[in-house]
């Protein structure tokens, strides 16, 4: 499905299986009709819907024509017919870029913003795999960060059907809303794990978020859920909840771990009497995760000269695009650094030093399941390339899948149908259409840094 080309005899298919190749990107029939963006003026809106009725019919000629003997007259007919087909397919990919998506372009490329997938898709894509099959908690844990009214619906069905109600939990990471702390109450009441439903609370700041940390702790909640759901918190309150934690005896390393993000003065004075008082120093390398200022370069060399673990080093390297980090790389690989772990800290980079590095790891021998993984949100060329050569080498496909999280490219699209007729796993699947816990608030991120710097 990667090189469909229009001119060859490659696309005697069926109506459904029909496609074609414009600008690098995979156009599939079937998902045609996402493009018809809600931002499009409606005269081009128009337009494209009536390039969609024509190709349309164009299908139905083709099925047809497929039916009849091979003769002179039906395969020029037939030619004809797919030639139209992808001149179509062109021009509404052609009408979508001009209308709303911003496009730089240079004498030999075109970037193009990423096609990142909609609440509505994503419920909607989930439920399909539900309804084949699909491990019910992967479906829970892959509603993470969705809200909306089929979000909802869907959650209810998972749970009348018995998916496991932490993993329910897991799936309102980062929600605020009525529906999300409605559903956290009622999952107290029922469910073994309550850190699960702490974890849940990571990154909100509301009052009803604090109501229901002290309400897990005045239950026995293990506060190492409690701490480690403070990562990215600056306020008053979260300064207060880690000083009483650290004073009722918290394992300080959940306290460490759960200052990633923070790069403020408090963090910091944090971090070093952290240190003093004997926390981990791994788990203080791991809460540098993200951190790019001139304190984070010079703890993370403090901590190498003292002997910390390379990996934990290398994992709060993840994200980071800036020449400190790209050199750091280096010499943690010369080093002896995991390289998949390396590799791992390159999700959601898409530049020339990150294309450069991954293809040293893995001509060094890196797992390369680790990175596919860390292909996650990323629709460059690039990428597209190196999960068809990765399917060549018999990695994982549960692994590609995933690293698809986010993406609602015809590409993409056309990639999960393949892999689920190959037999991946459909779990993998599921979590790789809007991520887990972690990847979702990713692809979030990059999406939100694009639309910043556009």
């Amino acid at each position: 499905m990667f090189q469909e080309n229009p001119n060859n005899n490659t696309l005697n298919k069926t109506e459904k299986d029909i496609s074609v190749v414009s600008k690098s990107k995979l156009i599939n029939l079937e998902n045609i009709q996402a493009l018809n963006h809600p931002d499009l003026q409606a005269p081009v809106l128009d337009y494209i819907n009536h390039l969609w009725r024509e190709a349309e019919s164009i299908t139905t000629d083709l099925v047809k024509l497929k039916e009849l003997p091979k003769t002179n007259e039906t395969i020029e007919k037939d030619t004809k017919l797919k030639l139209r087909l992808s001149t179509i397919l062109n021009l509404i990919v052609a009408s979508q870029k001009n209308n709303v998506i911003e496009t730089e372009k240079t004498e030999e490329t075109e970037a193009t913003r990423t096609e990142y997938i909609s609440e509505e898709k994503a419920c909607s894509e989930l439920k399909k795999l539900l309804e084949q099959g699909t491990n019910k908690d992967y479906v829970a844990r892959g509603l993470a960060g969705l809200d909306s009214s089929q979000a909802w619906e869907l959650r209810d069905e998972l749970l009348e059907q018995g998916a496991d109600k932490s993993d329910i939990a897991s799936g309102l990471a980062g929600l605020d809303s009525p529906q999300a702390w409605e559903l956290r109450e009622e999952l107290l009441e029922q469910v073994a794990n309550k850190g699960a439903v702490a974890q849940s609370l990571t990154g909100l700041d509301s009052p009803q978020a604090w109501e229901l940390r002290e309400k897990l702790l005045n239950g026995g909640v293990n506060t190492a859920y409690v701490a480690s759901g403070l990562a990215g918190l600056d306020s008053p309150e979260a300064w207060e909840l880690r000083a009483k934690l650290l004073k009722q005896g918290v394992d300080q390393n959940w306290v460490a771990w759960g200052l990633a993000g923070l790069d403020s003065p408090q963090a910091w004075e944090l971090r070093e009497e952290l240190l003093e008082q004997g926390a981990d120093k791994d788990w203080i390398a791991w809460g540098l995760a993200g951190l790019d200022s001139p304190q984070a370069w010079e703890l993370r060399d403090e901590l190498l000269e003292q002997g910390v673990n390379k990996n934990s080093v290398a994992q709060s390297l993840t994200g980071l695009d800036s020449p400190q980090a790209w050199e750091l790389r280096e010499k943690l690989s010369n080093e002896g650094a995991d390289q998949g772990l390396i590799a791992r800290s390159l999700a959601g980079l898409d530049s020339p030093e990150a294309w450069e590095l991954r293809d040293e790891l893995l001509e060094q021998g890196a797992n390369k399941s680790y990175v596919a993984l860390g292909l996650a949100g990323l629709d460059s060329p690039q990428a597209w390339e190196l999960r068809k050569k990765f399917l060549e080498q018999g990695v994982s496909r549960g692994d590609v899948a995933q690293s698809l999280a986010g993406l609602d490219s015809p590409q993409a699209w056309g990639l999960r149908a393949e892999l689920l007729e190959q037999g991946a796993d459909k779990g993998s699947v599921a979590l790789g259409i809007n991520g887990d816990y972690i990847s979702a608030i990713a692809w979030r991120l990059k999406r939100k840094r694009e639309l910043e710097n556009s």
